[in-house]
């Protein structure tokens, strides 16, 4: 375990950048709220499902955010990122939904009950648990471990989802939300490697095969939820808009990334 979980960022100045660069990306959300004019006929059905269930999951990030905070405890730092970073991602839920409801898709009544009655903050952490590679490796890693991989996962789906829709609108903004995916999968980087300089060898051998678990179980957090699965909202559609070109980018990225902390003579146990 990391013996100092202060230090996961030496100072206010990342955070604070952080911080900076997501109160500029969207300069015209209210204009976005009072509505959008799209056309439906150049957004294929199955890039529909996509937005609909990505919105939905945009909105549950808040839900289970909450397991986020009692892994930080008192870490200031991770504390305040856990709720920008919830707070833009429901801001990601809001221009979808507008952009649903330009579609006419709009989410339902009966979707928002679901979608209540689902366990977000439950089968996030079942999921943990089942991917968890040793009892050397805390929660906090395996979130960070999770983040890395699952933020850079939606930068991807959102670019190749931008690029199978001809309304040139509606391609601007999943391109902007491609790129606040991957400035919150940048943190993630940032904080894991700094956290890595006070954790114990034990610990710090774990987040390489950590790495390789999860990206060959890789698994959204809705996949479990009954309306998700009913609808065929999961994890198979949400992977199913990575073109390869985008795939092969996301492989040899991550695998850079993750091969700092890979401990050869390690013994996992």
């Amino acid at each position: 375990m990391n013996n100092n979980d202060q230090m996961v960022l030496e100072d206010n100045e990342t955070l604070e950048h952080f911080f900076t660069i997501g109160r500029s990306l969207w300069p015209d959300l209210k204009e976005i709220k009072k509505g959008l004019a799209l056309d439906k006929s150049k957004v294929p059905d199955k890039v529909i499902s996509f937005m609909r269930s990505t919105c939905m999951n945009e909105y549950g990030i808040a839900h289970y955010v909450k397991a986020y905070y009692r892994s930080y405890g008192d870490n200031y730092r991770m504390s305040v990122w856990a709720t920008l970073w919830g707070g833009e991602e429901y801001l990601h839920y809001l221009v979808l939904r507008q952009c649903l409801k330009a579609l006419d898709a709009d989410i339902t009544t009966d979707e928002y009950i679901g979608l209540e009655k689902g366990s977000y903050e439950g089968n996030s952490e079942q999921y943990l648990d089942e991917m968890q590679v040793s009892p050397h490796i805390s929660r906090h890693v395996q979130q960070m471990v999770y983040n890395v991989l699952q933020e850079y996962s939606a930068y991807v789906a959102y670019n190749s989802v931008s690029e199978a829709v001809e309304d040139p609108r509606l391609a601007d903004i999943l391109r902007r939300m491609a790129n606040d995916e991957m400035r919150h999968c940048s943190f993630f980087q940032i904080a894991l490697k700094e956290y890595v300089k006070t954790a114990s060898p034990e610990e710090t051998a774990c987040i390489w095969p950590q790495f390789k678990a999860i990206w060959n179980n890789f698994s959204m957090p809705q996949e479990h939820i009954e309306m998700f699965e009913e609808k065929g909202y999961a994890t198979d559609l949400y992977i199913s808009f990575w073109e390869p070109k985008w795939r092969s980018k996301m492989a040899i990225d991550l695998t850079h990334y993750f091969k700092q902390f890979r401990v050869p003579s390690a013994v996992i146990a």
